[in-house]
């Protein structure tokens, strides 16, 4: 499985971007301390940064929202894009832009006008979601089974498919499952070792075409360059976040 130096780079840089430049962003509301709750009947007419290791949003945000720490919970509603970082990234609300979650354990079950980016180890997309453009994935095992209007980029070392997505599908895993009510209504390209395995009942409307890499031997068990590169990207992360703690709220440190 090949990551292209390309992606990697481009994903790195919009790590970065994503972390750093918000902090130099005008009239935007900061809040950093060890354990954040926006409740439910709270309404932030701006920008929301968040630096925490807990963060719960329930609350609505009419602006972007960024948060980074360990464990963050977004259920609220969001009118710009989400951005969120962390060793478990859950997001379960809905915003009217895109979503770009990046962690160890990523969960999806809201509703995202615009498009997701998910890099992580454990990515999960339930069957709640709806995702009105298209969705990228970056990470180890990869569960889709939520609806899709786009199109769908997923690399990983497992992929599974149960839902719903209406445009074309690019597959980069060692192992593929697409399983009932999986409906592809575009078509399904996938670069793996071994054959798809595509149960009863799923539905793929359109081309499907299967291509291996060389140089890869489906009967051993090894680290893919995908794994290697989310590894090294959730290192990435990670260091960025912390130095944004140290050089901004040195207080919260």
């Amino acid at each position: 499985m090949i990551l292209g130096r390309r992606n990697i780079l481009f994903l790195v840089v919009a790590v970065i971007i994503i972390t750093v430049i918000p902090r130099f962003v005008a009239a935007s509301e900061y809040i950093a301390k060890k354990s954040i709750t926006i409740p439910r009947d709270q309404i932030i007419e701006d920008d929301l940064y968040l630096y925490s290791s807990y963060s719960k949003i329930y609350g609505r945000v009419i602006g972007d929202l960024t948060a980074f720490g360990y464990d963050i919970n977004a259920v609220g509603e969001v009118d710009g894009n989400v951005n969120l970082g962390g060793y478990r990234a859950d997001f379960y609300g809905t915003t009217s832009k895109s979503a770009r979650l990046f962690g160890y354990d990523i969960s999806v079950g809201g509703e995202i006008d615009g498009n997701l980016i998910a890099i992580g180890n454990m990515i999960g997309i339930d069957e709640k979601t709806s995702i009105g453009r298209d969705i990228t994935c970056y990470g180890s095992e990869i569960t889709m089974d939520g609806s899709v209007g786009g199109r769908a980029s997923l690399n990983g070392q497992t992929v599974v498919i149960s839902g719903i997505i209406d445009g074309d599908v690019k597959i980069e895993a060692d192992k593929i499952l697409i399983i009932p009510p999986a409906h592809i209504k575009g078509n399904l390209k996938y670069f793996s070792p071994r054959e798809a395995v595509i149960e009863g009942g799923a539905i793929i409307d359109g081309e499907k075409i299967w291509k291996t890499r060389t140089g890869i031997d489906s009967d051993k068990e090894g680290i893919s360059i995908v794994s290697i590169a989310v590894k090294i990207l959730l290192f990435v992360i990670a260091l960025i976040t912390g130095l944004i703690f140290i050089f901004f709220f040195r207080d919260h440190t």
